[in-house]
């Protein structure tokens, strides 16, 4: 494995914007699969973090020389700011009390279930279920192919673990209501077959629309 590039699991996590069967493109950069993790913030990532040290001093040993400022991919749910000034979780609800960290890669990654057989139905993996990560720990600087970046550390998509919800939170984060919900029971008291209905009245439906 290359130089200052470290693989660890990763906490489970709420899924959101998952692209993880099909690639998905991000303004003008390369389509990749990504993940968007929501770790609870009662969850201990202390590796995640150490990981992240850990790629700094190996890509910047010397203190001195080492960048100010490194972008942190790692973010918090409850005070991020969006890039027209309000907080992300006005917008997206479901980050509040979470740590929110994208992972992505521009192969794709594997996908399985709880019992590590491979998931083919795209459906089973949607934003609300849980699962957890493969992860490689990356820093980066800008450099002749892309000078325009920032210098920091990133996570590189490995692999996607579907697992069970164990009693958390796991609907779906469409903002789609369930039928269910939008619908009650109604009694089968329906006329006969061939019974004649309502005759429509004049100017009414059929004389708006052909």
């Amino acid at each position: 494995m290359a130089k200052n590039i470290i693989k660890l699991t990763t906490p489970e996590f709420r899924v959101s914007f998952p692209s993880l069967f099909q690639p998905r493109a991000f303004g003008n950069s390369a389509p990749k699969y990504v993940v968007t993790m929501l770790i609870p913030k009662s969850t201990d990532i202390s590796a995640l973090q150490q990981a992240m040290q850990q790629c700094v001093t190996e890509r910047w040993p010397d203190v001195n020389t080492r960048p100010k400022r490194l972008h942190n991919p790692i973010k918090d749910g409850d005070t991020d700011v969006m890039e027209d000034g309000t907080l992300r979780k006005e917008k997206y609800p479901e980050m509040a009390g979470h740590w929110v960290i994208n992972a992505s890669s521009k192969q794709r990654p594997g996908v399985v279930d709880h019992n590590v057989q491979p998931i083919l139905d795209e459906a089973e993996v949607f934003a609300g279920c849980w699962g957890r990560a493969t992860v490689t720990v990356f820093a980066y600087a800008p450099n002749k192919s892309n000078p325009q970046s920032k210098y920091g550390v990133g996570f590189g998509l490995q692999n996607f673990q579907k697992v069970p919800a164990k009693g958390r939170d796991d609907s779906p984060m469409t903002g789609r209501t369930k039928a269910e919900d939008d619908f009650e029971a109604i009694a089968d008291d329906s006329a006969p077959a061939g019974a004649p209905g309502a005759a429509p009245a004049a100017g009414g439906f059929d004389s708006m629309f052909t």
